[in-house]
C-alpha cells in the first residue's frame, strides 16, 4: 500500500479531524451521492475528474449494500429513520484512503435521502493495521517461548528424575553402612546437599511450567463466585507448610462476609505464596499476619512478617525479574515466587504494592475488585 500524496493545505498531518456533510439520494434501488465533496479538503490531494466519478459511483454501491444490511439486521420495513454507519476504502492514482460514514435517513419531497457526515480515517486504519500485526506478532513470539519452555522442563524433567531415584538408592546404602558401622558415613552430608539443590531445581521447574502456562491463556477468562472470608478461612486452615513449624497465621477478618467473581485458583496462589515467604523469611520472630479489608467495590488483603526484610537497595528488582535477595541465601527458594505473584495479581485485575525494612520485617499490600472486569452476573 502505497502512501497518499500529502496535500499543500496539510491539516495538522492527520485528516481526522476533518468532517463533512454527505448526502445519498435513494434512486429505484440504487443510491447516488447528491452533494458535491470538497475532495481536497476530504483526502489532501487533488483528484481528476474521471477519479471523482469513479469514486462517486464506488460510494453510491457501497450506500446501498450498508443501507440493505442495516435495514435487514433491524428489521426494518420502512426507510424512515434509520441510522447507518460504515467504513469503506478507496483507491486513487495516490493510494488507498479509508472512509467513514454515519447519518439517518429522512424523507422528503423528492423522496428518501440519506444525511450524514463523512471523515477520511486512513490514519487511523494504518495504525490499526500497523497494532494488529504488532499483536499478531507478540502472540506467535509468546507461544514459541511457551512452548520452548515445556519442551525444556520436559527434557530436565527425567534426567531430574533418574536422579532423585539414584539419590535414594545411594541413600539407602548410607542407611546400612551407618547401621552397620555404627557412624555416619562422610559422604551423607554430600547427598543431602545434592537432594535439596534437586529439590530447589524440581521446584523451579514447576513454578516455570505454572507461569508460563497462565501467560499463554491470556488474562484470567475463568472465573467463580464465592464468599471471600470463607475462602480465606478455609485456605488458612488447610495450611501446612514447612516454614511453620508450629507456628501459627495471626487472621484478622471482617465481620460482614461479601461475595467475590474472580479466579479462585490464582488468588490462593497469590496467598500460599505470600504466606509462606512470610513464615520462611521470618524464623524465631512473631507470628506473620494476614488482614482483609473489603470496600464497595474492592478488597484489600495485607500479609505482613516480622522477618529478615528486604535490602533498600534492591527492592526494585521485585516483580521483574526471578530474584533473590542478598540476605535470603540461607533460606531455600528459586526467586520464582514473587515475579508470579506480580503476574498474577496482574491478571486479576489488582494492584500489589509493599513495605519492608532490612531485619523488621515486610508488608504486602493486595488491591482487587469484588468482580474481575471480564466476568458479569449472566456469566454465574
Amino acid at each position: 500500500m502505497t502512501s497518499p500524496e500529502v496535500s499543500k493545505r496539510p491539516l495538522n498531518g492527520t485528516c481526522l479531524i476533518v468532517v463533512l456533510p454527505v448526502v445519498f439520494r435513494q434512486e429505484g434501488f440504487s443510491w447516488r451521492l447528491e452533494n458535491p465533496l470538497d475532495w481536497d479538503t476530504l483526502f489532501g490531494v487533488s483528484l481528476k475528474k474521471g477519479e471523482c466519478d469513479a469514486i462517486r459511483r464506488t460510494l453510491g454501491e457501497e450506500m446501498q449494500l450498508a443501507f440493505e444490511k442495516r435495514r435487514k439486521s433491524k428489521g426494518y420495513t420502512s426507510e424512515e429513520g434509520l441510522l447507518a454507519a460504515w467504513e469503506t476504502s478507496v483507491k486513487i492514482r495516490s493510494g488507498m484512503y479509508w472512509l467513514r460514514f454515519c447519518g439517518e435517513t429522512q424523507w422528503d419531497e423528492k423522496g428518501c435521502v440519506f444525511r450524514g457526515q463523512v471523515q477520511q480515517i486512513s490514519q487511523f486504519k494504518w495504525r490499526e493495521k500497523k497494532l494488529k500485526t504488532a499483536l499478531e506478532l507478540q502472540k506467535r513470539e509468546n507461544a514459541i517461548k511457551t512452548n520452548f519452555i515445556n519442551y525444556a522442563v520436559h527434557e530436565f524433567k527425567a534426567p531430574l528424575a533418574t536422579i532423585f531415584s539414584s539419590l535414594e538408592i545411594l541413600n539407602h546404602y548410607a542407611d546400612r553402612y551407618e547401621q552397620e558401622k555404627g557412624e555416619v558415613p562422610y559422604f551423607s552430608e554430600h547427598f543431602r546437599k545434592i537432594g535439596k539443590h534437586l529439590g530447589i531445581m524440581n521446584a523451579f521447574l514447576e513454578e516455570l511450567v505454572l507461569l508460563s502456562s497462565v501467560r499463554k491463556n491470556g488474562p484470567a477468562n475463568s472465573g467463580e463466585t464465592f464468599f471471600l472470608g470463607a475462602f480465606i478461612r478455609d485456605l488458612v486452615r488447610g495450611l501446612e507448610l514447612p516454614a511453620m513449624k508450629n507456628r501459627n497465621l495471626a487472621l484478622l477478618l471482617p465481620d460482614e462476609d461479601r461475595e467475590v467473581t474472580l479466579d479462585k485458583l490464582l488468588l490462593e496462589h497469590i496467598l500460599r505464596n505470600l504466606i509462606s515467604n512470610a513464615f520462611k523469611y521470618s524464623p524465631g520472630r512473631q507470628d506473620p499476619e494476614l488482614a482483609l479489608h473489603i470496600k464497595d467495590r474492592s478488597f484489600t488483603l495485607f500479609v505482613r512478617d516480622y522477618g529478615v526484610g528486604i535490602p533498600e537497595m534492591e527492592q526494585k528488582e521485585l516483580f521483574r525479574i526471578p530474584y533473590r535477595a542478598s540476605n535470603a541465601k540461607a533460606f531455600t527458594g528459586t526467586g520464582m515466587g514473587l515475579l508470579i505473584v506480580g503476574d498474577f495479581v496482574e491478571r486479576l485485575g489488582g494492584k500489589i504494592s509493599f513495605r519492608s525494612e532490612e531485619g523488621k520485617g515486610t508488608s504486602f499490600e493486595l488491591e482487587f475488585p469484588l468482580e474481575q472486569p471480564l466476568f458479569t452476573r449472566a456469566s454465574k
